[in-house]
């Protein structure tokens, strides 16, 4: 495959939900060129020619994240070939965040950029909107600074490709300094999650007494739910039961109905409007198809 013809990305949103939850901002590096697009100031055409164009979409857990948001702000339908380095770099045995993998293989971000979270990118937005250009510049070099981590993976790991040009958009290093020292990660990331894991750690304790559950699997401390027909590998039928059992091996605890605490959504396709579904929705919580399912499983059955 043409290496010029790989679309890489990465997005910011004011949070998790895409119901609840907006894109902001949007970087992209396609034929050797950066690209932006702000929310509310730039359209998209730029953007919707080079998907079309683009041979592979290239992300780390754009499946996920991205590209959903992607599809519901731009009206698109999904990449016909999406590569997400989430699964694939699993299936190696390197697992966990796109910023701490990189830096477990020397990749290096940028001073103060790689003091940001994506808490950081909310309120940069915030301060974006109220009319602060240094705010729109650290979340632009943020956000650009995403596809450069996972640009370097991939080359990394998958296929070699030439080394991306500077990230066109300069911040004000004593700005973000003084940003960062005024709203630490800890207390945001507090702020924002507190009540979200302890309605999880809540669930995850009563229905692992329940359940056969693999202590030590990398899900462990995630709560799926099934909806409409569960499909195998292949894409045939195959029992509730079974899907929940498979769950289990990896760690997931399961529950019968889409509650505060749940993490994960498996929806087939027939079933994207059901009651789960809008309540899945509603609560910000990661929705995927069978297919996807079984991604996650097997990328969480790489040797470690």
């Amino acid at each position: 495959m043409n290496s010029s013809n790989l679309l890489f990305l990465d997005i910011e949103t004011t949070g998790l939900s895409r119901t609840m939850d907006e894109m902001t901002s949007l970087v992209w590096y396609f034929r050797g060129s950066w690209h932006k697009w702000i929310r509310e100031v730039d359209h998209p055409d730029a953007f919707l020619k080079d998907w079309s164009a683009s041979e592979m979409l290239c992300t780390y857990n754009g499946k996920c994240f991205d590209e959903p948001f992607l599809c519901k702000t731009f009206d698109v339908p999904r990449h016909p070939y999406h590569h997400d380095l989430r699964y694939s770099l699993a299936r190696l045995g390197i697992k966990g965040g796109l910023k701490p993998i990189s830096a477990s293989q020397g990749i290096e971000s940028p001073l103060g950029i790689s003091e940001l979270d994506g808490c950081h990118a909310v309120l940069l937005w915030n301060l974006h909107q109220q009319g602060s250009k240094h705010a729109l510049d650290c979340l632009l070099a943020y956000n650009a600074n995403d596809v450069i981590l996972t640009h370097s993976l991939y080359g990394k790991f998958i296929e070699k490709v030439s080394p991306l040009p500077s990230i066109p958009w300069k911040y004000d290093l004593l700005w973000l300094t003084e940003f960062i020292q005024q709203h630490p990660i800890s207390e945001i990331s507090q702020r924002r999650m507190t009540r979200r894991v302890s309605h999880t750690e809540a669930l995850v304790q009563r229905l692992t007494s329940e359940q056969s559950v693999n202590r030590d699997g990398e899900w462990y401390g995630s709560v799926i739910v099934f909806t409409g027909w569960m499909l195998d590998r292949a894409g045939a039928k195959m029992p509730r039961p079974k899907a929940r059992e498979i769950a289990n091996s990896v760690g997931f605890v399961w529950a019968e109905r889409v509650i505060s605490g749940c993490t994960h959504l498996v929806a087939a396709q027939n079933a994207s409007d059901t009651r789960k579904s809008q309540a899945a929705r509603k609560l910000g919580i990661t929705i995927m198809s069978p297919l996807e399912f079984w991604e996650l499983i097997e990328s969480s059955k790489s040797p470690s």
